[in-house]
């Protein structure tokens, strides 16, 4: 679709701010028509200047608690089964990922404190949470591992 002047079109932008940064999308129809993602490229040649600005207001709201019964969190435990086919346990690699973010590559031969640690270190976590991590092998079927991964954190399970 190329843009024809006097002809009238919508164009929309949104923006949004946060405590990360800020950034803005821009889409623009046609009145009558949809403006889909490969019209786009008839666009490209034009320049456009577009100011954006926002008032950020701060919104202040109170939570109320009750009846809660003192006691221990309970952690959150989960169970990973790493599976090769190589027909042998050997140095095959492999991450584990919470929230969309993974850890380094470790092996299938690498033992749970390393895991551990590896998962301890992701931004997900805080200086008072960490997780631990047992590796059993795999007794029958093929060869890998079973992690048995334990979040320690007051979030609770």
């Amino acid at each position: 679709m190329q843009l024809v002047k006097d002809k009238y079109y919508y164009i929309e932008v949104l923006h949004s701010e946060n405590t990360v940064g800020s950034n803005f999308k821009v889409a623009a129809r046609h009145l009558d028509t949809k403006f889909v993602s490969s019209m786009t490229g008839f666009a490209k040649e034009e320049i456009q200047k577009i100011k954006v600005t926002s008032t950020v207001e701060r919104e202040i709201q109170q939570v109320t608690v009750s009846n809660l019964n003192a006691g221990s969190a309970t952690n959150e435990v989960q169970e990973v089964t790493i599976e090769e086919n190589s027909g042998s346990l050997s140095d095959a690699t492999y991450q584990l990922c919470i929230y969309g973010v993974c850890t380094k590559m470790v092996q299938t031969i690498t033992d749970g404190t390393e895991i551990g640690n590896a998962l301890s270190d992701l931004p997900c976590f805080d200086s008072t949470e960490s997780v631990s991590v047992t590796s059993k092998t795999l007794t029958s079927g093929a060869p890998g591992a079973k992690l048995t991964v334990t979040f320690n954190s007051e979030r609770g399970n």
